[in-house]
């Protein structure tokens, strides 16, 4: 039988191996569902931008899973790396954002006039959905960096390697 410490690492590492998992597949879901790349047309942008606000869900998981794993064996620069790229990827969805609301609003106007409302509902979906993951984006990542910051303040201050 394995040691209560040996369970908690091949929990931790199983975490980490999904969470990468489930973060990497979206993301080629994503990645296949937008291609062949267009980003000078409108109706792309627009497109592509309302479909990664329903792919956001699974890699978040996804990150909370590495970050909980990460913890779990007390690698904190993992934790760190992972809620760093985080907050990079919820900066370019902000940016990303804006591009969906003004790019929805000239689609609004190049559609069919009994077509508006219903592109105009997808618009503020698209935008509630992306802005709330952008916000439990940053929540998760902050969250990472303030565990990863707690933990090594609890180790107390280190000494020289020599002699470990």
């Amino acid at each position: 039988m394995s040691s209560r410490a040996e369970q908690t690492s091949q929990a931790g590492t199983a975490l980490i191996a999904v969470g990468a998992l489930m973060t990497g597949i979206s993301l080629l879901d994503f990645v296949s569902n937008i291609y062949p790349f267009s980003p000078g047309t409108i109706e792309w942008r627009y497109g592509a931008v309302g479909i990664l606000s329903g792919f956001t869900v699974t890699p978040l998981l996804g990150v909370v899973l590495m970050m909980i794993g990460a913890t779990w064996l007390d690698r904190m620069t993992l934790v760190r790396v992972v809620a760093g790229v985080t907050i990079v990827l919820a900066a370019l969805a902000a940016i990303s954002l804006v591009m969906f609301l003004l790019d929805g609003i000239q689609v609004r106007r190049l559609g069919a006039p009994e077509r508006r409302g219903v592109t105009g509902r997808a618009v503020m979906i698209g935008a509630v959905k992306l802005a709330a993951s952008i916000g439990v984006a940053l929540i998760v990542a902050m969250t990472g960096f303030r565990v990863a910051r707690q933990r090594t303040e609890s180790d107390g201050p280190r000494g020289p390697i020599v002699g470990r």
